[in-house]
């Protein structure tokens, strides 16, 4: 097929003049733009290829084509996979005349294209938009690592602070602990700032107003951004008491409903929310393409991007299950609690205590009689914190550091293994958390005492 520049191909204006324009907006924008016609192999319902009818100069520059008019996709030296993408987005976006928005990836660049019918069916013509995402992509990805930085600094002030209370307890030269107490004080500032900067840089869920309203207004920008209609429905003026859950959840639908505009093939979606039994359950609904979620690579972005939503919810002891076939469309239903912590059982935890008063309990009873040491489980997801109260613990005669587990699961799991007599449990961890973990160790091992860690200046209820 010859190479051809005429605005037959994509100009639905007649006319010199009508066309010497189309030229002119055609070339002069700098999105990359293209027209391309739809190939069917064998089977006429089959795309098999595409035909460039016409590019603009921001695609020859930047999509990685080339000056593509008048030849096919698959003759682009990309990577097969995305080639396939193009033809399949392409080809069903001509046949239905529905859409289509995929992700494409060229020198170093990350790209949303956007494909829509032009002209009559029969003709099977598509117009072909790019919008280069790289910076929105990389801002992402600054925002997670400051994020990941932030909390790094955290547990390292909340480390320090309790090496300086445990410090201070064995001081008794009143200068020295008035200098002591001047260092806590300025490590608590430390934390504060930490802290408020770490909340600047969390979604922007109107507090005040609610979850639900800022759902709403989310998915008013996500119609307006990606044409795709988002319902949010609630049967309760739901506000969470416990603000990680509310930044969580936040942050988990919007991870979700970017998959369903960039991935699902469909411009409507569902988000549903409900609280039960101190639970906030939210479900995220499409009639999409669907996927495997059992397949090993069901889609590299969709597959990391659930597996990070998952991993946050976790955090704040959530979960989220994934229902999806191929043509079916997808379900997505998180769960998180709805308040900061619920109380067990009366009697199933000690209140909760900071290091340095774990130290001082401990200590003195080992100070008494005794057959042997006492045998101590530490629990919490922090690896600075929990190393550096065992290294405490271990400096003091009499106390045994047995065992340390990340989350509610270890805990358990060595728990049975170890039988210590004393368990320090954190309350927010990952895959459960210490609620549901004091529980089932109380319930299965109730000569265990279990003492709520606050490592964090806060009375933590467990």
């Amino acid at each position: 097929m010859s190479r051809r520049t005429s605005a037959g191909a994509g100009s639905p204006m007649g006319g010199e003049a009508s066309n010497d324009l189309y030229r002119e907006l055609f070339e002069s924008t700098r999105q990359p733009l293209a027209i391309a016609r739809v190939l069917c192999g064998d089977r006429a319902a089959e795309p098999s290829d595409l035909n460039f009818l016409d590019v603009n100069a921001a695609f020859k520059e930047q999509a990685g084509f080339g000056d593509a008019r008048g030849t096919r996709v698959r003759e682009a030296p990309l990577p097969a996979e995305q080639l396939d993408r193009w033809v399949r987005a392409c080809g069903q976006a001509a046949m239905t005349g529905i859409p289509q928005s995929f992700e494409h990836h060229f020198g170093g660049r990350n790209f949303n294209v956007s494909t829509f019918r032009i002209g009559q069916e029969d003709q099977r013509s598509v117009a072909i938009v790019l919008e280069d995402v790289t910076p929105m992509e990389q801002a992402k990805i600054d925002l997670r690592r400051q994020r990941d930085l932030l909390q790094s600094i955290d547990e390292v002030l909340v480390a320090t602070k309790m090496q300086i209370s445990l410090t201070k307890s064995a001081v008794r030269d009143p200068g020295s602990r008035k200098l002591l107490d001047k260092a806590s004080r300025l490590i608590d500032d430390s934390i504060g700032r930490s802290r408020s900067l770490g909340s600047e840089l969390s979604p922007a869920v109107q507090y005040e107003s609610g979850l639900i309203p800022a759902l709403r207004q989310f998915a008013a920008w996500i119609a307006g951004r990606y044409q795709m209609r988002v319902t949010v429905q609630s049967n309760t003026d739901l506000k969470p008491q416990n603000q990680d859950a509310a930044v969580a959840l936040f942050a988990v639908t919007r991870e979700l409903l970017f998959n369903v505009a960039k991935h699902a093939q469909v411009k409507e979606a569902r988000v549903t929310l409900t609280e039960r039994h101190g639970q906030i359950e939210l479900c995220v609904e499409d009639t999409g393409v669907g996927f495997d979620p059992g397949a090993p690579h069901p889609g590299v972005k969709r597959g990391a991007g659930l597996t990070k939503a998952r991993e946050r919810l976790r955090r704040i002891g959530g979960d989220l299950k994934v229902e999806s076939q191929l043509g079916q469309g997808t379900r997505v239903t998180v769960i998180a609690p709805a308040s900061t912590a619920e109380r067990p059982e009366a009697g199933t935890v000690l209140e909760p205590v900071d290091a340095a008063q774990i130290i001082t309990r401990l200590g003195a009873e080992a100070e008494g009689p005794k057959e042997r040491a006492i045998r101590v489980l530490l629990v919490d997801d922090h690896q600075v914190l929990r190393e550096g109260l065992a290294s405490l613990l271990e400096a003091e005669e009499g106390i045994e550091v047995v065992g340390q587990a990340a989350d509610g699961y270890e805990a358990i799991e060595l728990a049975r293994r170890l039988r210590p007599d004393v368990t320090t449990m954190d309350i927010s961890m990952p895959r459960m958390n210490g609620i549901e973990a004091t529980r089932q160790i109380k319930s299965e091992m109730p000569d265990i005492r279990i003492i709520g860690l606050s490592m964090h200046g806060e009375q933590e209820q467990a």
